[in-house]
């Protein structure tokens, strides 16, 4: 995944992507500063989008650690009392 930090103007296969994209839109009617335009923005989405998946991977990786973690804490847990319990008189 190229996420913004490795987005860059100068970088080749960011201007051949931002070419094309921007040809897409061109060859679907747009004139060239609209289709450029578009074109940045579906770099972002796809950006927006990578952002999202590595957060909730993130999230992922944290839950199980913290479940893990916890894991032990549960043979530390009281059995409870032996006998009945009297609700109310």
């Amino acid at each position: 995944m190229r996420l913004l930090a490795h987005l860059r103007a100068a970088d080749p296969e960011t201007q051949q992507r931002l070419s094309s994209l921007t040809g897409l839109f061109q060859s679907k009617g747009a004139d060239p500063f609209t289709a450029h335009q578009q074109a940045i923005a579906i770099l972002e989405q796809i950006i927006n989008k990578q952002v999202a998946v590595l957060a909730y991977a993130d999230v992922f990786r944290l839950m199980g650690m913290v479940f893990l973690c916890s894991l032990p804490l549960v043979f530390f847990l009281s059995k409870g009392t032996k006998g009945k319990v009297e609700i109310g008189h």
